[in-house]
Parts: C-alpha cells; structure tokens; sequence
C-alpha cells in the first residue's frame, strides 16, 4: 500500500508538471502586419550595367509559415516595355520581435496574370526593420535588389 501511495502522489506531480502551461510565452513574436514600402529596385544586365528604376511600391504580407512580397509597377530593364506587378509568394521569414529576416529560394513569380518560371527567384535575402526595407535576390539570371523605406 506505501509503494501505491508514493506511485499516486508521484504521478499527481507530474500532471500538475505537464500539465502547467502559461500562456505568458503565447504570441512572443507574432505574425507581422501586412506593410507596404516605396524604394528603388537595381537591376544588374546582361552587360554588366546597373538599370534602377525609382518610385517602385512594395507590399508585404504575412501569413504564419510564409510571405508573400508584391512589386508594383517594375521595370527590370530600360527596353523592358511596360511596367508590371510581380508577385512572389511563399517566402519564408522569422520575426525576431524587432527586425524580420526574409529568404527563399526556388520560388516562381506571378505576373500578369500567370506563372514566370525563366525569373525563377534564386537567393532571396533581406530584412525588414527600423522603418526599412532591402533585400536581393536573383530574378532569373539577373542579380536584382530592393532599398525602401516602410511607410507609417
């Protein structure tokens, strides 16, 4: 009887043990709200020369496991005809309770309505922190970056 009363008193410890959870640890670095940014975008060329294009719009939008990044109204190159919106999705980040580290790899844009696998995006870096925003990638064969400032 001693053994099965020192095994009860035992096993009440340890649900109260397994069984305490806090929710003071909840949410410690939630998911970001969407923003959006204004900045400039380089572009390196086939030749080697630099093409930016000023003014360009960004978004960003948070979901738990990914982002997504929205360009609006880019031009990537000086004889490129129009200027269009490009999305790309599934971009992984962590919010580290102040800046947002953002990366990924592998991952085929949207624009114009459809899939653009020759822009493939290829080493995504970036941050998102201190009222700014930057981060390169490549965009097919192109090296290409972003610089902006995040707005209130």
């Amino acid at each position: 009887m001693k053994h099965f009363l020192s095994f009860m008193i035992c096993a009440a410890m340890l649900s109260f043990v397994a069984c305490d959870k806090s929710d003071d640890n909840k949410d410690v670095n939630p998911t970001p709200e969407a923003a959006s940014a204004v900045g400039k975008v380089f572009v390196t060329q086939t030749d080697g020369s630099e093409f930016s294009k000023d003014s360009v719009s960004v978004s960003l939008t948070y979901a738990e496991d990914s982002m997504t990044i929205t360009m609006f109204k880019v031009k990537f190159a000086e004889r490129m005809p129009l200027e269009l919106d490009m999305t790309i999705g599934g971009v992984q980040y962590s919010n580290n309770g102040g800046d947002i580290k953002l990366w990924g790899d592998n991952i085929v844009p949207q624009a114009m309505g459809g899939a653009f696998p020759k822009y493939t995006i290829t080493n995504l870096d970036g941050k998102v922190g201190d009222g700014k925003i930057s981060f390169s990638m490549m965009c097919g064969e192109f090296p290409t970056r972003f610089e902006g400032t995040l707005k209130q």
